[in-house]
């Protein structure tokens, strides 16, 4: 039995669906950014922590970067035109530098206010919960980024990867943070 044949708007149908699918991924990926930076700022408030408080800057370039990266998925869905003969897909590639411009902010400024804090110590409060906040936060984190990454694999998007990657190594960075409270804890 011979495979079925393909004609070009079976082709544009599946892509179209696959961009639908992936604008929709970075929708969910924005909005549950916005609650785990809202809850890492919660957690910031409560227990005073520069830590914390890092962590919480940090997953608002998780915000920027998933914004910019919806803006580049709807844009690379654009059919082609005079100028972009070949389509306009590869403005997910500006989301991929984009994403590691801002990791590279976001550590540069977390040595900032590394510096800064052991200059300027201050007492911290509510350390239990701040810390139950933050395990939380990193394991929604952690579960966005296996998402994305799978889904990124799948898609063939690296805007999708790449985000998935920031999320995973924003993952990382929380767990760290966190057995440093635990150790300022006990």
């Amino acid at each position: 039995m011979a495979p079925p044949k393909w004609n070009s708007s079976d082709m544009n149908t599946v892509s179209e669906l696959e961009n639908k699918r992936k604008a929709s991924i970075m929708l969910s990926v924005l909005f549950i950014g916005l609650v785990v930076t809202i809850g890492k700022f919660i957690a910031w408030n409560i227990t005073h922590s520069n830590a914390i408080l890092t962590d919480a800057l940090e997953s608002i370039i998780n915000i920027i970067a998933a914004s910019f990266g919806l803006f580049t998925v709807i844009y690379a869905a654009r059919p082609s035109d005079e100028n972009h003969p070949y389509g306009h897909g590869k403005m997910e590639y500006f989301a991929v530098g984009f994403e590691g411009g801002m990791i590279f902010l976001a550590g540069i400024s977390m040595i900032i206010k590394a510096v800064y804090s052991l200059l300027h110590p201050i007492t911290l409060h509510e350390m239990d919960t701040g810390i139950y906040i933050t395990v939380v936060a990193a394991l929604v984190n952690l579960g966005m980024g296996r998402y994305l990454m799978i889904h990124g694999k799948n898609l063939n998007s690296s805007t999708l990867v790449a985000d998935g990657q920031h999320l995973l190594s924003d993952t990382w960075s929380s767990f760290i943070l966190l057995a440093g409270l635990l150790i300022i804890y006990f």
